[in-house]
């Protein structure tokens, strides 16, 4: 009886032991794959995409290491590497130094941001790509790809390749402690899972990507911490793995409402936009962030109309060459066109261009420097050239002197209904049946044989469907 008890008591304590054990393992994983997630923040997000390179972005969270594996489908034997570390930036003694006692979180490893340039690659190519970090592999509920560009231009047989490209502006991303009391001006990020099933060549940001709130822009520190919360919404990531990214900026992703080169933090703001876009240039002389890109027989010309301008409300006829755009920018501007042999030119600006019938912010408070613009194109003989704009709280598209312009407008934020109480409710210069007020994202497709090109807008709602669509065809404008 005594030796039977004793063999129960032993079993029972084995038990008990291997209950602890694995009760300690199940949560030991379960810590260490909660941890594993946190390193992640936001991303990947694919940058610019050329024939022979692509940009790839993350931001990870107080890491070591981080490790992009990437192959072509045609031969996945053959695998590249990417490598940044972290271990000495972050030793011990940079933890000690730096600790935030109040949140026991680093002053700095929190917002670790990785541009990886994916270099030598072959053109025409898909490739696949793994991320790892501090030695373990990141897994997604989605494919890690991307393909380089298509060569055609020197190839007489071949015809430009189809395209197809979304754009939206006015991203709010609601974070009740910091927004305004009792207004709902953001409608949610929904939105960027339906723009994800277009499955677009890129994507265009045409500014306020995000919201500065006033305790943000009064400090670079804040600036950083709207750029992160916005970025790593849950909503969003898929999307910006999913296709590549170009932006410009507007006020409210530059600094305060409706402000210009007097912002005091705008250098900030500059590099923090070129931390967390993927564009492949950014203005000249460490100024702006103007560029230009083309996909297929398409120009982009992305404007900055926010570190060069003149104060909006000052009167033309008291400053002399009052600029929304500065001299530098609008002589590149001028030049990039008359030396493009694109189809299609684009011209991309935070705010609007060719509506003289605007009553908020516009380049109807540069009427000169507009006119400066459309005399050249008029005068060059450029054609093809269509503006793209955000910025409104509402969708329009809007010709002017033979000219057309799609503003885009808004992802995320409320749309402006205001509009319905002004004179602008019925511009003259809007294309029938093209306002749209609620939240939407506009799609460009460019298609067709050789000299018979045709570039057609599109506009869908938060749920994907169809609101409108415009057709031009090559040579019409």
């Amino acid at each position: 009886f005594h030796s039977r008890r004793r063999a129960e008591m032993t079993y029972l304590k084995k038990s008990l032991l291997l209950g602890v054990f694995l009760l300690f393992f199940c949560f030991r994983a379960d810590l260490l794959a909660t941890e594993t997630e946190k390193k992640l923040v936001a991303g990947p997000m694919l940058g610019y995409s050329e024939h022979r390179e692509v940009l790839l972005w993350l931001q990870t969270n107080c890491i070591r290491e981080l490790e992009i594996v990437f192959w072509s489908q045609k031969d996945p034997e053959k695998k590249f590497y990417k490598r940044r570390f972290f271990a000495d930036k972050f030793s011990d003694k940079f933890i000690d130094k730096f600790i935030d006692k109040g949140n026991q979180q680093s002053k700095d490893c929190s917002r670790q941001i990785s541009r990886f340039v994916l270099d030598y690659l072959e053109p025409d190519t898909r490739y696949e790509y793994q991320i790892l970090i501090d030695g373990r592999e990141q897994s997604f509920p989605y494919e890690l790809t991307f393909k380089t560009r298509r060569p055609w231009e020197y190839y007489s047989e071949q015809k430009p390749e189809d395209i197809s490209f979304l754009l939206g502006s006015c991203n709010f991303v609601k974070d009740p402690e910091y927004d305004r009391p009792g207004e709902t001006y953001g409608l949610g990020t929904e939105i960027f899972l339906q723009m994800e099933n277009f499955k677009p060549n890129f994507m265009l940001w045409l500014g306020d990507n995000l919201y500065f709130r006033p305790v943000d822009y009064s400090s670079e520190s804040g600036m950083a911490h709207r750029y992160a919360y916005s970025r790593a919404q849950k909503d969003l990531q898929k999307f910006l793995a999913s296709t590549h990214h170009y932006a410009i900026w507007d006020d409210h992703d530059y600094g305060p409402n409706n402000s210009g080169k007097t912002y005091s933090l705008k250098n900030k703001a500059r590099a923090l936009f070129l931390e967390y876009w993927g564009n492949k240039t950014y203005g000249e002389n460490q100024e702006g962030i103007y560029s230009q890109f083309s996909y297929g027989d398409a120009d982009f010309f992305l404007l900055d109309n926010r570190y060069f301008r003149d104060e909006t409300e000052m009167k033309e006829d008291l400053l002399a060459g009052k600029t929304q755009l500065g001299k530098r920018q609008l002589d590149w501007l001028k030049n990039a066109l008359a030396g493009s042999r694109a189809t299609f030119k684009f011209i991309v600006s935070g705010g609007q261009i060719l509506n003289e019938n605007a009553w908020k912010e516009s380049f109807n408070y540069y009427k000169k420097e507009r006119e400066s613009i459309i005399k050249f194109i008029k005068e060059q003989k450029i054609k093809g050239v269509i503006f793209l704009s955000g910025d409104r709280h509402h969708t329009e598209l809007i010709k002017n002197h033979g000219l057309y312009e799609l503003t885009c407008s808004p992802l995320g934020s409320a749309p402006n209904l205001r509009i319905l109480k002004t004179a602008e409710k019925t511009n003259n210069l809007r294309v029938e049946d093209t306002l749209v007020l609620e939240q939407n994202f506009c799609q460009i497709e460019i298609t067709g044989e050789k000299s018979a090109r045709k570039v057609e807008f599109k506009v869908f709602g938060r749920e994907g469907q169809q609101i409108w669509s415009h057709l031009l065809k090559q040579g019409e404008f």
